[in-house]
């Protein structure tokens, strides 16, 4: 690629750019809402074009603009290490597919930037598409949870199916964390300050009844973490990207230590969540698995083949209602750090350190206001990613990467 500057195009390509992306961000909340899982050939179908298009009207891209060089290439580095562990990973053939997979969402990266150079005329479109879907959104998801069945499964079933449940609305729970946030600093910069306090308590209402604790917990603490990024900036600034990275280095230790499920079965009796306790025994069989090659891992996507993951453990709590049994590594860790650990060893935790170090510092770059919401967005994403999803899941991938590009229209300045 040039290194040449970004040369913008003609106004009528950047309408065409930005009325594209308008419409990939209006359907999000809905389209996760029904079923997120489509979120990845969403960002497929629509970023796939775009993307070619920035070439093909020679929209080069220098990533020093806005001194994102060194984030694009701890990106870029982590993906060859991953690249490299295919020598030894014990998960070949699922590890060609995911580097693929992750390679073709890491190629939408210049779309990212290119977002953030973006016209104020041109962002007003994108960003009043993204609220109207995002409006819409939350009235499906409200609708869903009185109608207890989820819109996917209507043709299948008469309109008065018997319930599902709202545990089916895990995965669109997650999203509405994090998309909440790009509202919340749209609405906060248009100076509608009540709207977006409705905004954020609504969100903590609609989590609360989907019964989501990891994403109700990861918004609440991404609210504190933004609260205290307003009253205290000067004490938060420094300290988080010295706390993200170095909790980065020292997680294969915590369910060896404080977390220790043996630890938490009493505790765990305080409210029937046994899914929380096997969760406890998957970070300590991943954390015994990363003492074994803590170097180098196990090799890419190596997760669901380990030796001994498939074996049935039985955890038996003081309280009868949190006895349950589950695989030690059932397909991945659900947990973020401990999965690069454990798969690409001590090497990429350092390589992901980094990351979140630089990405800490950058938000530290905007103004109180914006700086603080963005804290909550990043706090918010990087908590569910520590206890919940697979690391390489498509679907979660691109929920980060659209919503990392919908923050960068958010903002009144680039």
């Amino acid at each position: 690629m040039s290194n040449a500057a970004l040369i913008n195009p003609p106004s009528s390509h950047s309408r065409i750019l930005s009325t594209s992306i308008g419409v990939l961000m209006s359907l999000i909340l809905p389209i996760a809402a029904v079923s997120p899982l489509w979120l990845a050939p969403l960002t497929v179908i629509f970023g796939g074009p775009i993307l070619l298009f920035l070439f093909y009207k020679r929209t080069f891209i220098d990533y020093r603009q806005n001194n994102l060089k060194f984030g694009v290439s701890i990106l870029a580095l982590l993906w060859l290490w991953a690249i490299t562990s295919l020598l030894w990973t014990i998960n070949v053939q699922g590890a060609l597919l995911e580097i693929v997979r992750t390679g073709c969402l890491f190629a939408f990266l210049p779309i990212v930037i290119w977002g953030s150079q973006v016209p104020q005329n041109l962002r007003e479109g994108i960003i009043n598409a993204f609220l109207i879907g995002f409006l819409v959104g939350l009235g499906l998801i409200v609708i869903q949870i009185f109608l207890g069945a989820t819109f996917i499964n209507l043709w299948q079933h008469s309109f008065l199916a018997m319930p599902r449940g709202v545990f089916a609305l895990n995965r669109t729970a997650a999203v509405l964390a994090i998309f909440v946030w790009p509202a919340l600093i749209i609405l906060w910069e248009r100076s509608k300050h009540r709207l977006c306090l409705a905004i954020a308590l609504i969100a903590i209402a609609l989590l609360w009844v989907l019964s989501n604790e990891t994403a109700l917990l990861s918004y609440a603490i991404g609210l504190l973490v933004a609260a205290i990024a307003v009253v205290v900036p000067k004490m938060i600034k420094p300290l988080l990207g010295v706390i993200l990275a170095g909790g980065v280095l020292v997680a294969p230790f915590l369910p060896q230590t404080i977390l220790m499920p043996d630890k938490w079965l009493s505790i765990s009796c305080i409210q029937a969540n046994p899914s929380f306790l096997h969760r406890l025994y998957i970070w300590q069989f991943a954390s015994q698995k990363i003492e074994e090659r803590p170097l180098l891992g196990w090799g890419f996507n190596s997760a669901r083949a380990l030796p001994e993951g498939h074996e049935i453990i039985h955890i038996n709590p003081p309280c009868t209602e949190n006895i349950t049994s589950g695989e030690k590594l059932p397909l991945h860790t659900h947990n973020a750090v401990l999965q690069i650990w454990l798969e690409l060893g001590a090497v990429g935790a350092i390589i992901l350190a980094a990351f979140l170090a630089w990405a800490s510092y950058r938000i530290q770059q905007i103004d109180r206001m914006g700086s603080a919401i963005g804290y909550g967005h990043f706090i918010t994403t990087l908590m569910i990613a520590s206890m919940s999803f697979g690391a390489w899941q498509s679907w979660w991938l691109c929920t980060i990467l659209l919503s990392v590009l919908l923050m960068t229209f958010a903002r009144a300045r680039p």
